[in-house]
Order: C-alpha cells, then structure tokens, then sequence
C-alpha cells in the first residue's frame, strides 16, 4: 500500500493540553515519523451527548499534521461506549457464561451481536467519515481495537443468543440436520427447533473450582454446538465492522484496517482478513504479562504476512517498558531497533510505536511509551529516530523484495477451537505445538511462512499439518494432489481424527491421511503424571512426554521408534513416498533437539532453500527475495556479541564489506547478501 518504509506513532491529541500538540507534532516530524494513529478511544470527547458531535478539536489536529507534513490514521472508537450511551441503553453490555453482566469501566464493554449499538457504532463511524474522508492527510481508517480483547469475543447476551440461533438455522437449514451433525442423541439432547438451542452456557458438569468456568475450556456441552458457537462469534465480529465499513464507504475510499493481536486465539484471522483491506497487528515483544522468544516473535509476524500474503502494518510497535498495574522490563538499549527491523524483515511496510507518551492518567498509567510522563525525549526517542534512518537508508532491500518461504505451516483457528476445548492430553497446546514446528524449521535456516490450508497448498514446497485433525471430504485428495506433484507434507499425531462437524471419524487413524502416511494408527497413549516413552532416531535419544502414536505400517518405512515401554519396536516417525513426494508422520511429541532433526530431515530432502549461516541460539535469519535480489536479515536477539559463522562469502548491504562470517554487537541487525 506504501511506496515505501513509514514510521509513526500512536497519539491521544485528547489526553494532552492543546498548547502541546503543536511541540509533539514537531517532534514526531523530525523522528522522522510520517503517520499518526488517532481517536480510537475518543467517543466521549467526539459525541459528548446523543447526536451532539464536536470534531473542532480534531480539525485542529488535522491542521498541525498538515504542518508537519503527518499523515493521520483515523480509529474509530466503538470499543469504548461512552457512559451516557451505556446508561442509555444497557442492553449493550455483555453477559459472561454465567449470566453476570460485564459493566462499564474499562473498555470493550458491548456486545457484537447487539444489532442497535452495532448502529450506534456505524452512526459514529459514518459521521467521521463524513467530516474528514476526503481529507487529503487521512490515508487509512482502523475499526475499533482489538477485537476479542479481555475475553469479549464470547458474549451470551440475549443478542448474542438469538443472533446464533438465526446462524443455525442458515447453516443446517433444518434442526433434523443440526441433530445429525452433533449427534445430539448423546445425553438425550434432540432439539425440536432452533428455539430450543442454548448458548453454551454454565452447566452442572463445570467445576469452578478447576478454573473451568470458561465455557470454551469447560466440560459438559456438546463439542459440536461449542465449536459453531466459536465460529458464530467471529461472524458477529465481522457483521459488527462491516457495518463501520460500509458508513464509512459512503463518504470515504481509504484503506480500512483492524489491529489483529498476533496469535490471539478467539477470533478467525483468516476469515476477518477477507473484510480489511490490509492487515495490522500490535506488537508487544516483552510486557509485563510475559516475555516472547526470537522465533515466537517471527511466527506471528510470518502469521500476519500470511493472512493475505502482502505487507502489513505493525499499528502498536512496543517502545517502552509496558504494564497495567506492574511494569514489564524496559526495552534494552537496541532492542527498539532489532524489533522494528524484525517486523520489516518479515513483511512489515508501516511501523506504529505504541504510544508516543506516557499517559498520567487511567489504567494505562505504566504503559510507556516513546517518551516518559514528562514529554522529554530521551534514548528512546533518539534510538527510534535512528531505526527510521537506518532503514530509510536500506529501504530498496524491503521494497524490492519479499519474505521468501519453501515452509508452509498451517494455521486454523477451527483446529485451535476443538483442541482447546478438547486437548487430548494435560499438556496438550495446539498452539504450543505450531510454535515448536515453527521453530525448528526457521532454527535451521528455513523460511517458514505461517498460512492457511489452501494458500499452504498453492504456493509452499512443504506443508506442515501439525495435529490436523478437522477435515473435509476432500481434505485427504487435495494433500495426495499435493504430494503427487512433488510436494512433501509433515502430519503429526490427533490428525485425521473428526470431521468439521467436530464429530469423530468411523475411520481408523489418520482416517483420509491413512493412505498417504502409509501407516494407521493401531493404538494411542496419552501420557500422564509425569510418564515419558524413550524415542531413538537419527536425532539419538530422546522421550515422548504427551501423546503416543503406535504405528502399523503398510509401505512408510521408519525413522524413529519407541526404544522401550509397551510398546518398544514400533514406529514413532515413518516416511511414505506419494507420487513424486514424500509423507512424513510424527507419531509423538518429541523434545527440541529431535524435532530440529526432523525438521533437518525435511530440508534437505525436499531442497529447501537454507540461509547462508550455522545455526545458533539466538539468532534468526529471515530471507527476502524479489526482483532487487536476495538477502538475508540477521537479527542477534541476545544482550552480548556474537559472531555469526557463514557458510558461503557473503557482503553486507550497508558497509558493502566482503564477509566469512558477521560479528553482531547486542541486539545488532545486519542485511547480507551473496558477495
């Protein structure tokens, strides 16, 4: 969408003195930034009564950005019903699994499903749009934040309760064909109509006291009604902002965005990304809620690329120490650097810091920012102004070419929903597992691009199924299709197991898979309280700690098998030529330095392009391709020196000197090219 790298910040004009805006604009500009995020959290102050709007003081703002040569990107600020609003109608607020309403005084307090605020919003939205669509500073709109934030993605209001109701009915057309496909007759639970449908409420079979209140982690409802509920709620999601789209698109043609939040689970990525022009997302590498590592970081970046597989927009870019009640670890002297450059190596086009400053006041008190409380620009401000033109400087690299990946990890939300609901085993985390797939493939030198079932299947060398265990009719021919050309495919265990219905498969395990993998599965082992199941392989020794597949071949041969226990001799990873392809099963969870070995295996069988560079904690590669050439990003994570050994003559892109190997000071990046 860009014409090249832009830098900016996330701004509230409305939480500072108006005689300060003027001295923050200044400042942005000679950061180098070129665009603002504002209002979305501003109703009050843009609707202070009901139909009484009061835009002066953005046209104010509008006016210093076009000073300072800022472009705005505008929010709307449906996630914050104002109090007059709530006390005007209630009924917008949401209901939890147990029927208790979830009142005003922080945000995100509405409903999706409630069809009079969804106009509410869309009425604000619309009036903005109105006043400053045709603004030439204004370059694109973001609906809302963060959708689903604070466990709202769930609501069981009455909306929400007829709103999924009307759903069912769309989708089985007859209450017959919803029985069939829940198999409802368990526990005598035959509807005779859609109006006899419940939300998956609170029922006697939750313990509260196992922290199972949440409905989606709680036991008792039919796996069948939760998932579609799940599915149900991102639908309400996406009514919900296309309603904003569309009174926006009456007086506005600017991209319209969302800001996703990475590997966020509760919302279907894919299928909101049909309805946004761009993709977005807030980054927050190391909060007080927790600190994500290397690779975790470039999967969720390589997930939002994904989506649509074009650029994105980091909108929130953490750029101080961040929290709500206690403060995570302040960012590192470079670390605001090697973050940035991280995103743009995977495929960021737009750089947002959250925020500019400190806010005094409200929940958000610790959330830093660029600056402090105090308005001073400091080293976060000078080392901000430095990433701009460090990249400005190189910015060819980035928009000439683009993350380049033969790795296809697949992605779905509907998968994520049924294991969640139902994993199999304690210790069982589909997430947990695509993460472990990710890393150890891009731990060897890999691309890997974080995508969905067809877009995997039309563009990757390898595709990576771990625990793919919804599927269609056609699932298994299309992977045979795949293979049979070439392709090769990693499935692991819990795949092929129930249909999209989220019922169990008839079919001995890995059901459509069976013929591909060349083996099924003749038993399973869930393990429990500490039990492990020695593996040997060309990895060497190594355990099964969650889940067991025991293997019966019929061509697959083996690659690694269960060295004792019951069931010591049988496969734990086979092979099985399709085609001109090859099918790999991993029958068990397997420690990081087995997997890695696996995910060896794969490369090199398969001619996976590798970076030029000896693998090594802490450091991630990323490869870029295009018509500009080839690169490779080297990102050092770590806070000490490191030199980075290379397997082929190299030069770096900024010094153009001649490389064997690249020394990287803490948290140092460095673009290299074939020398």
């Amino acid at each position: 969408m860009n014409n090249g790298l832009q830098f900016g910040c996330d701004y509230y004009p409305e939480h500072w003195p108006e005689e300060r805006w003027e001295t923050d604009c200044r400042l942005m500009s000679e950061a180098g930034f070129e665009v603002v995020r504002i209002l979305e959290f501003a109703w009050a102050r843009l609707e202070p009564a009901d139909g009484e709007y009061d835009f002066s003081w953005v046209e104010r703002f509008f006016a210093l950005c076009e000073q300072y040569n800022l472009n705005i990107a505008l929010g709307t600020p449906s996630a914050t019903p104002p109090k007059w609003l709530v006390d005007q109608d209630p009924s917008i607020l949401p209901l939890d699994e147990t029927g208790r309403v979830r009142g005003f005084g922080s945000r995100h307090h509405r409903c999706h499903s409630n069809v009079a605020y969804r106009e509410r919003a869309a009425r604000i939205a619309g009036e903005m749009a109105k006043r400053f669509g045709k603004h030439e500073r204004l370059v694109a709109w973001q609906t809302d934040n963060e959708f689903g934030c604070h466990n709202s993605t769930l609501s069981f209001t009455q909306a929400a309760h007829d709103g999924f109701r009307k759903w069912l009915a769309a989708k089985y057309e007859t209450v017959q064909a919803l029985n069939e496909a829940w198999g409802t007759v368990f526990w005598s639970q035959e509807y005779r109509s859609f109006d006899e449908i419940p939300l998956p409420m609170y029922t006697v079979a939750q313990d509260p006291g196992a922290g199972s209140r949440d409905s989606f982690h709680g036991q008792g409802h039919n796996p069948g009604l939760v998932l579609d509920f799940q599915r149900y709620s991102t639908q309400a999601i996406i009514d919900f902002h296309q309603a904003q789209v569309d009174a926006i698109r009456e007086h506005c043609d600017r991209p319209i965005t969302h800001n996703l939040m990475g590997d966020f689970p509760d919302v279907d990525y894919h299928r909101l990304a049909e309805y946004i022009d761009f993709v977005s997302w807030d980054n927050y590498p190391a909060y007080v809620w927790g600190r994500t590592p290397p690779h975790s970081l470039g999967f969720r970046h390589s997930l939002m690329y994904g989506l649509k597989e074009k650029p994105f927009w980091v909108m929130e870019q953490q750029s101080g120490p961040c929290g709500w009640r206690m403060l995570g670890d302040t960012p590192a002297p470079g670390e605001l650097r090697l973050w940035s450059l991280q995103a743009i190596a995977h495929g960021a086009e737009s750089i947002v810091y959250f925020r500019w400053r400190a806010c005094r006041t409200g929940m958000e008190q610790y959330w830093y920012g660029i600056l402090d409380h105090d308005g001073k620009p400091r080293r976060r401000y000078d080392e901000v102004s430095k990433t701009v033109s460090d990249a400005k400087a190189i910015e060819e690299v980035f928009t000439s070419t683009e993350p380049a990946a033969d790795v296809a990890l697949v992605h779905d939300y509907e998968h994520l929903w049924s294991h969640r609901f139902q994993p199999h085993n304690v210790n069982f985390n589909y997430q947990h597992l695509l993460h472990e797939y990710y890393t150890a493939f891009a731990a060897q030198g890999a691309n890997v691009r974080v995508t969905s079932f067809d877009r995997a299947l039309q563009s990757a060398r390898v595709v990576v199924l771990p625990a793919y265990s919804l599927v269609d009719s056609d699932t298994g021919p299309r992977v045979k299709q795949f293979l049979e050309g070439g392709g090769t495919v990693v499935l692991t265990y819990r795949s092929g197991i129930r249909n999209r219905d989220n019922t169990m498969l008839e079919e001995t395990i890995p059901g459509p898979f069976a013929e591909i993998v060349g083996a099924e599965v003749a038993e399973f082992d869930s393990h429990n309280f500490g039990r492990t199941t020695p593996v040997e392989g060309p990895f060497g020794a190594a355990h099964a700690a969650v889940w067991a597949d025991v293997l019966e071949p019929s061509a697959a041969s083996t690659l690694a098998w269960y060295s004792g226990g019951p069931f010591a001799g049988s496969p734990a990873v086979t092979l099985n030529a399709v085609g001109s392809g090859y099918c790999y099963y991993v029958g068990c969870d397997l420690p990081d330095h087995a997997l890695s070995s696996v995910a060896e295996h794969v490369i090199e069988a398969a001619d996976v392009t590798r970076a030029p560079v000896k693998a090594q904690d802490g450091i991630e590669v990323v490869r870029r391709a295009g018509s500009g050439g080839e690169f490779y990003v080297l990102l050092n994570h770590t806070g000490r020196e490191r030199l980075v050994e290379l397997t082929r003559p190299m030069m770096n892109v900024e010094t153009r000197q001649k490389l064997g190997s690249a020394k990287l000071g803490p948290y140092e990046v460095a673009v290299i090219r074939n020398g």
